[in-house]
């Protein structure tokens, strides 16, 4: 035997027990935090990859047999005066005269989600085969969907998923903008504005609301690591026009640099600009998402709206249609469709307007567009 081996052993044994001491050591060390995710595109209320609303119609073998089950159909809304509502209803309207099937109930909460409730459990007395439903305050809501799904309801959502429904067995699916993409391009119109620097604010819906969240999210994701320069310095809760109103004086008066104002939705845009208008501030830029005509009249105008997003209403209203007839027939269904968004400003609001809303541009803000420098 080699003399050099018990000593080559013993230093070997020697070299593993510290090995193993440090890796001892290591053991025993905190675990280091993961990084934060950033999430870079919409995801459904449980995570669900979305799919989009170009891809979901009907085959014509389908369409003939659709028309011949003679379905009806209730519609249960957060509202149904807005622009946004009135293009929607219109898209649903189309796809069902097309499907052959009959509206029975069309309801407006006017944003109460205590009416919401009342109206829908009036929506299944009139026995419906296919029920549309933004839900208000969604939680409220499971119980009576899940009637309706006993009931053989195919239950189409708009943006908002009850906690406890499961797809498909409760619900056909989901139906919503896209959230992150509408996020984005009002980050990327808010830097633009302020030539990317400055503080903003941004007054969110004081209750959970999916959509808005998600939308809410991707803005803050996109400006925090696109636009380091614009600063969100002020947020505020409401829930209503008066309550927006309210709350914009308030972000002014604590924060008399900000630039520009962000609100989720047309009601608490409204409420914005009235706070601004009260205070005669004619500088503070305002954003909001969705059509409007008062706010599309102001922005041609040079008043505070500086621009929006604006999502396909029409466009929902015909997926809302589609999905709850294909679960109807037993056919797969997506749990979440998106529809895609477009920027609207002062310069490109005609053709937008023509696109989106699917009617002419009103003879008052076209009268405003016509005076602006070509």
């Amino acid at each position: 035997m080699n003399k050099r081996t018990p000593l080559f052993v013993v230093g070997l044994i020697a070299i593993l027990g510290l090995l193993a001491g440090f890796f001892l050591l290591l053991s025993q060390e905190e675990p280091q935090p993961l990084p934060d995710l950033i999430q870079l595109s919409t995801i459904g209320p449980k995570g669900e990859a979305p799919v989009s609303s170009d891809v979901l119609y009907l085959l014509d073998t389908q369409v003939n047999s659709v028309r011949n089950m003679r379905l009806k159909a209730a519609v249960v809304l957060h509202d149904t005066e807005t622009d946004y509502s009135r293009v929607l209803i219109r898209g649903l309207r189309q796809e069902m005269t097309n499907l052959g099937i009959d509206l029975v109930y069309l309801s407006d909460a006017g944003h109460d989600p205590y009416i919401e409730r009342l109206q829908l459990t009036s929506a299944l007395l009139k026995r419906p085969d296919l029920l549309i439903v933004l839900p208000l305050k969604p939680d409220d809501l499971t119980y009576h969907l899940k009637l309706a799904k006993d009931q053989k309801v195919a239950v189409a959502i708009l943006n908002n998923l009850p906690e406890g429904m499961e797809h498909p067995k409760d619900y056909a699916g989901v139906v919503t903008d896209d959230l992150f993409q509408m996020g984005r391009y009002t980050a990327e119109m808010i830097a633009n504005s302020l030539a990317e620097v400055g503080e903003i604010a941004i007054l969110y819906r004081d209750t959970p609301y999916y959509a808005s969240d998600q939308r809410e999210k991707a803005l803050e994701t996109v400006l925090k690591h696109r636009y380091p320069n614009v600063k969100v310095v002020a947020r505020e809760g409401a829930n209503s026009t008066k309550e927006a109103e309210a709350k914009t004086l308030k972000i002014l008066n604590d924060h008399p640099k900000v630039k520009a104002i962000y609100t989720p939705g047309v009601y608490l845009a409204k409420g914005s600009l009235a706070g601004l208008k009260k205070l005669n501030n004619k500088t503070v830029k305002l954003f909001t998402v969705d059509f409007d005509k008062e706010l599309s009249k102001d922005m041609v105008s040079g008043g505070n709206v500086d621009g929006f997003v604006a999502n396909h209403p029409f466009d929902i209203g015909l997926a809302l249609v589609r999905l709850a007839v294909l679960s109807k027939i037993g056919e797969p269904t997506p749990a979440l469709t998106t529809v895609r968004a477009e920027k609207v400003d002062k310069r490109n609001i005609a053709i937008r307007w023509r696109e989106i809303q699917h009617e002419e541009v009103p003879e008052d803000i076209e009268a405003d567009i016509m005076k602006l420098d070509p």
